[in-house]
């Protein structure tokens, strides 16, 4: 499952293509060179269909995760952020790989080659007879391809990682669709689990608490905490450490393919803002 992730570190960004990275509340990681799979190389590629549990139980030697949610469809951002992890043992996805953006396919073709721990989101149950809310939705309910709703299909809605240090879910732990504002993250969130990991409010925070720590990694594909840059967080579990991350990518390219899509156009003017 170790997967190397590469990174070239770029310090000043003056126009949407030049790349910003930030760890928010850390010095930059040490990071290694990762050679990506292409898009017209997806199509040769052996995808894995890990079967998903509520407790994955094919894990290695995981001692840092990479955690990211609410992708959606956003492949450009999702890229960037993946050429800007430094080298972990696992990646995990708090949900909404799906919605709103252009490239759902690529997207969760991403999570799979990187055989990522996943839960659904809200947006994903829309594949499956859930709630279809806009036409991002719509979009990717008529181009996900059966491989890729397959895989997503299967993904739970809450998961184990690391032998119960991590637990996953969408919004809440009570329910998996509520808002879990920073503002509402308190301790009896917690359970068992060293660390909650949760999506959904696409807000960037941690909270550590004496029973343990609350992180929401924030939005890869659609920020809304008035920051554009993609989000995403590193967990070392040696002592629960969590660093908060935010990259920049070319925002100008995503609007373009969504404007070139059957998607709202206010589903592009939103990401220039992080709102």
């Amino acid at each position: 499952m170790l997967w190397e992730i590469n990174l070239i570190f770029l310090c000043v960004a003056a126009q949407h293509n030049s790349r910003r990275i930030v760890a928010v509340d850390h010095p930059r990681p040490r990071v290694s060179r990762r050679i990506g799979i292409r898009d017209d190389e997806l199509s040769k590629v052996t995808l894995p269909m890990t079967e998903h549990t509520a407790e994955r139980t094919d894990e290695q030697e995981v001692e840092r995760i990479g955690l990211v949610s609410d992708i959606h469809a956003n492949a450009v951002a999702f890229e960037a952020v993946l050429e800007a992890m430094p080298d972990v043992d696992a990646l995990v996805h708090a949900g909404d790989v799906i919605g709103y953006g252009p490239s759902p396919n690529r997207c969760i073709e991403l999570l799979r080659t990187h055989d990522a721990y996943s839960v659904r989101g809200n947006h994903d149950e829309g594949l499956f007879g859930g709630q279809v809310y806009e036409s991002g939705d719509e979009y990717a309910v008529e181009t996900v391809t059966d491989a890729n709703r397959a895989w997503l299909e299967a993904c739970p809605a809450e998961l184990s990682v690391a032998n119960g240090q991590v637990k996953v879910v969408h919004g809440n732990p009570e329910d998996r669709f509520r808002y879990t504002y920073p503002r509402d993250f308190q301790p009896d969130l917690l359970g068992d689990e060293e660390l909650l990991v949760l999506g959904h409010t696409h807000y960037q925070e941690k909270s550590v608490f004496d029973d343990g720590t609350i992180v929401n990694p924030g939005s890869v594909g659609q920020p809304r905490d008035g920051n554009p840059d993609a989000a995403f967080a590193v967990v070392d579990l040696d002592g629960i450490e969590v660093t908060l991350h935010r990259v920049s990518y070319d925002i100008g390219t995503v609007q373009q393919r969504i404007e070139e899509a059957p998607i709202g156009e206010y589903n592009a003017r939103r990401l220039e803002k992080g709102t």
